[in-house]
Parts: structure tokens; C-alpha cells; sequence
């Protein structure tokens, strides 16, 4: 469409030029496409370009289109993270999933299995393996499914990319542009919140204070989340001397495991508990129910941790609402007995 005399073939001719420099002086472009300074700003806004004093640009070249640019990597980085939580190889003598590694220590293993069991977890799993040397042979895999389910299979061992793959594609497919509901409250905020307007305003000590409190958040939901998949084995038989359990889901249906899957499918059980309640705690900044946390700090002037805990408590009990809400009965009594034993 001709916009102000120029016809299309000259508009996509600047558009190409601006793309290929991602910005340059109007003077110059004015020049080389033979269209007055005053048209390339009035045609700017229509072909997605920004005026910025003497300069023409693309979106991205400005501040604000470089910070979003920025944040949408960075967003990319969460969806990693959670890919790294859900996808469990394990190679002869080692493997290569962070849930197994790095957050399984601090966060699954040794609160599901406690510190006495913790040895135990971490020897099933294995020591990290750089799966690039292994050329050859069959990994067990385990993919952890969102309602807490686990997906066990043998694939090859240069199969991890494509793996993951799928992985990506079924969280993009299900939670698109929440997937930060998958990790901690901690990596969203530092990826995401301290990058946006208000979170760059934040001094050195209120940042500290923001990842405190994220710490604060991430480490009730943590133990909250673990107590209830250390809690789910609902029952157990034993036949010809082996070992079935039977394992309550977020869902509220119940399934059963092998001794040998039994840990895996509890680190499951674990996130699609923790996913839950992230997605209601996101769910309740978005309707203003509660404040974010980059907010929380920048408008409460003291007694932060234990307001906090305010609004983890409202947070529990909506948890609770959303179980009742959905006639989770067994899962309401799963809750009740983890708060009895705290």
C-alpha cells in the first residue's frame, strides 16, 4: 500500500536497508533511498521502524526493544531450566539431569528422602556423566510429565537432544508463556523482574532483600511440595517378593510404581506439586491480590520476612480452596497429615 506518495516497492527497499543496518542516520538513508528526511519519519511507525534524534532504527536497536529482547533469552533460559528438571538420563555410572544433579540435592532428594535417605537417592542416580563421551548403547530414560506421572523408556545415547526436544514442544504446547510456572519463584526474578522497568530501579541492598525473599518463598514451597510427594505412597503390596506402591497424584487419581521408579516418580509428584502452587501464586499478582515481589519490596518499609509469611499463608489457603474446589478429598487428607507432622 502507498503511504504518503511512497509507493511499496520504495518502503520495502527502506525497510531492507534499515533491517540489514539496524539503524542508521536519517540523513544517510534520506540519501541512498531518495526519500525526504520528513517521509522516513512519517512512514517510520508503519513499517515497525523508531525515529530516535538523528537516527532510524529497528524495534530492537532502541533501550526498551533491547531489554525485551533480552528478557525474551532470558525467558528462553527458564524454559531450559525447566526442561533440565523433567528429563532424567541415567548412563552407566552417571547422567546428565539437573533434577538428579544440582536441584535434587538442595531441593528433591534430600527433603523427599530425608538426610538419612539422601545417600541413598543420590547413589540410585548416579554421579554426573558427560553424556558427549558415551557414543554407544541404550539410557534409560525418565521423563517427569506434568500431573505427576513419569514417561520411563530406553533410548540411545545420542538421543538426549531430541528427547529434550519433545520435552520443549509439550511445555510450549501447555503452558506457552507460563512456563516459569515449571521453576522456582528465584530464576524468574532474576531473569525476568529485575530486568523490567521498576525491577532496575532497585538498589544493590533492595536486590539482595528480592532474592532473600525469593529464597524465603522458593524454600516453603520447596519443603511444602516435597512433604506431600514424600507423603504420597498411599499404599504397598508384595508379591513373589516384589514390591508395588501405590501413589497419589495432584490429580487426585492414584497409580502405582515399582520399587525401582518409586523415587523418580516422587521428584514428579514433587514438581507437579510445586508447579500448582507457583501457577497460583503468579495467578494472584496478575489479579492484584497480592503484590509481586519487586513491588513487596519496593513499598514495604520493614518486617518483610514476616509479612511475607502472611501471604504464604493466604497462599496455602487457597491451595486448599483450589483442592476442595475439585473434590480432591484424598488430597486434602494428604495435606492435613503433613500439617499434623510439621
Amino acid at each position: 500500500m502507498e503511504i504518503l506518495g511512497i509507493s511499496e516497492e520504495k518502503q520495502k527497499e527502506i525497510l531492507e536497508l534499515i533491517e540489514k543496518q539496524k539503524k542508521a542516520k536519517l540523513s544517510w538513508v534520506a540519501i541512498i533511498s531518495q526519500v525526504s528526511e520528513d517521509q522516513l519519519k512519517a512512514i517510520a511507525p508503519d513499517l515497525g521502524l523508531v525515529i530516535n534524534k538523528d537516527e532510524i532504527m529497528l524495534r530492537s536497536e532502541t533501550d526498551e526493544g533491547k531489554r525485551e529482547t533480552l528478557i525474551q533469552n532470558n525467558y528462553e533460559k527458564l524454559i531450559q531450566y525447566a526442561i533440565d528438571e523433567h528429563v532424567h538420563r541415567q548412563y552407566v555410572g552417571g547422567s546428565d539431569n539437573k533434577e538428579a544433579k544440582a536441584v535434587a540435592s538442595a531441593v528433591a532428594l534430600y527433603a523427599i528422602g530425608g538426610l538419612a535417605g539422601a545417600g541413598i537417592g543420590l547413589a540410585t542416580l548416579g554421579k554426573p556423566t558427560d553424556p558427549t563421551k558415551l557414543k554407544f548403547g541404550n539410557v534409560e530414560t525418565c521423563k517427569y510429565l506434568f500431573d505427576g506421572r513419569i514417561d520411563y523408556s530406553f533410548t540411545k545415547s545420542t538421543e538426549m537432544e531430541p528427547v529434550k526436544e519433545h520435552v520443549y514442544h509439550e511445555i510450549m504446547e501447555q503452558f506457552g508463556q507460563t512456563a516459569h510456572y515449571l521453576v522456582p519463584i528465584r530464576p524468574y526474578c532474576e531473569l525476568i523482574l529485575l530486568l523490567e522497568p521498576k525491577g532496575s530501579t532497585l538498589s544493590e541492598g533492595q536486590k539482595n532483600l528480592l532474592l532473600s525473599l525469593c529464597d524465603h518463598f522458593d524454600i516453603w514451597i520447596r519443603d511444602f511440595s516435597n512433604d506431600l510427594a514424600n507423603n504420597s505412597v498411599v499404599g504397598q503390596e508384595k508379591k513373589d517378593k516384589v514390591t508395588t506402591y501405590q501413589l497419589l497424584l495432584i490429580t487426585g487419581e492414584k497409580i502405582e510404581s515399582t520399587e525401582k521408579l518409586l523415587l523418580f516418580t516422587k521428584i514428579s509428584i514433587y514438581l507437579s506439586y510445586r508447579t500448582k502452587i507457583n501457577q497460583l501464586y503468579y495467578e494472584f499478582v496478575q489479579k492484584g491480590l497480592i503484590p509481586n515481589l519487586v513491588d513487596f519490596t519496593l513499598n514495604l518499609d520493614a518486617n518483610h520476612h514476616q509479612v511475607l509469611d502472611q501471604h504464604i499463608q493466604y497462599l496455602f489457603q487457597e491451595f486448599m480452596k483450589y483442592l476442595t474446589e475439585n473434590n480432591l478429598t484424598d488430597n486434602i487428607k494428604l495435606v492435613d497429615l503433613v500439617a499434623k507432622r510439621q
